[in-house]
Parts: C-alpha cells; structure tokens; sequence
C-alpha cells in the first residue's frame, strides 16, 4: 500500500507539472494575441539635416524611410528652392530651411548659403598674408576702398585684359580719391584660375608679381574676383599703402 501511495504522489506531481507548463503555454498565447505586434521598420530620417552651399550650387535632400508620399517646402525661396523631388538649390547668401512633411510628421534641413564671390575674395586675401608672413612680412590690411576698386577691375578685365582700363586711364583710377595712395600701389591680375589656392600659386610662379605680393611697402590689399558670362573667372589684388 505504501508503495502504491508513493507511486500515486509521484503520477499526481508530473500531472501537475503538465497542467502547469500548459498554463503557462496559454497564458503566453494570450499575451501575444493582446500585445500588438513590434514595428521592426528603420524611423523615417533625413539623410541630412545642415547643409552648406555655395550661390548656384544644389544637392538632393532625401526623406529616408517614408512611409508614405514626401512633400518638401522652403522657409525663404530667395536663399534656396526644393523641387517636388527635394532637389536643393542655392539662390542668394542667407538661411533658409527646408522641411520635408510625410503624413503628420515634418523633418527639417537648415541650408546656409554662402556668396562664393565674397567667399573666394576673403580666401584670396587670407593666402597672400600667409605668402608674406613666409618671408618675415606682415599681413596686409583689408580696406574697404581697395576692394571696390579690385571688385571693379576684375570685372573690367572681362572687356580688356591689361592694367590699362577700358577707358584708357591707369587702373589706379578705379581707386576712390578717399584713399589716398602713395608711391606704393600695385595691382596684380589673372584669368582662369579656378580657386583663390590656384591664382595666388600662379602669382607666386610669376617673378613679378611674386614682387609685389611680397613688397615691404605695401599695407593694405583689395581683391575682386568676377566670372563672366563664358563662365571664365576673372581675379584683381590691389596692394597700396596711404600717405
């Protein structure tokens, strides 16, 4: 009888361990019947949200992982447009953002755009005080008279390609009379140089003007730079130094 009962016990605690595991089977089943099934799709994201762009210049902003049809729109279409296929282009120097919306939700793109033109002028100075300072010179100033006549020269070299402007006077006459120049006033000249790198390398080349880039009498320094309708890029740095 005793070992009847213990047999029985034994039958009784593998039932009941069944019973258990087959609870628990259906509890699961449950939980996953009620619990709505995990979203395993990547978050819409845009493959970029701050851009830097020149005038002229465009790129395709694109709303990765859209569920559903992308609308894009511009803060300023003075700075930068986006066409129905979110292609970016630079109009004018300022901030503009861009927003791409799908359905309830709105991603943004802040576009800055730059002035190559003021970009290139700025280069173009900063490189020929890094020529001098290689030879023991200090840097040369900027001054605002200097540069609206180089910015004036450059697109005169456009119609005449010499120093001699096409009026026939010297290119000094560019020059406010608000600057008054001494014996110290020189102006360097180039054409299709396609960066401020490359038209201050070529005039470091060239004995000449490597000179006057590297003059002792020189203090201040304008630079225009102009691109003409042929696309040909046109550059002017006028060194001189007041009375």
């Amino acid at each position: 009888m005793k070992r009847e009962r213990a047999e029985q016990r034994g039958i009784n605690k593998h039932v009941a361990g069944l019973i258990r595991l087959l609870v628990a089977g259906l509890l699961a089943v449950a939980l996953l019947a009620v619990l709505p099934p995990k979203d395993t799709r990547a978050a819409a994201h845009l493959n970029k949200y701050r851009k830097t762009l020149y005038q002229g210049e465009s790129f395709r902003l694109q709303l990765l992982e859209a569920n559903g049809t992308v609308t894009f729109s511009s803060s300023n279409k003075k700075v930068a447009t986006v066409n129905k296929n979110g292609k970016v282009r630079a109009k004018k120097r300022g901030t503009a953002v861009i927003t791409a919306k799908v359905g309830q939700t709105t991603h943004t793109c802040t576009v800055n755009v730059h002035n190559v033109r003021d970009t290139y002028m700025s280069r173009t100075r900063t490189l020929i005080n890094l020529e001098r300072r290689k030879y023991g010179l200090t840097g040369l100033d900027y001054d605002r008279y200097l540069q609206s006549a180089a910015r004036i020269r450059a697109k005169e070299l456009a119609t005449s390609y010499s120093h001699i402007r096409p009026n026939k006077t010297q290119f000094t006459s560019a020059i406010s009379l608000k600057y008054n120049f001494g014996y110290y006033c020189y102006e360097v000249i180039g054409r299709k140089f396609t960066s401020p790198k490359k038209i201050v390398s070529a005039w470091m080349s060239n004995a000449d003007t490597k000179k006057a880039i590297i003059g002792k009498g020189y203090e201040d320094v304008g630079v225009g730079y102009y691109v003409a309708e042929d696309g040909t890029e046109y550059w002017c740095a006028i060194m001189s130094a007041k009375k």
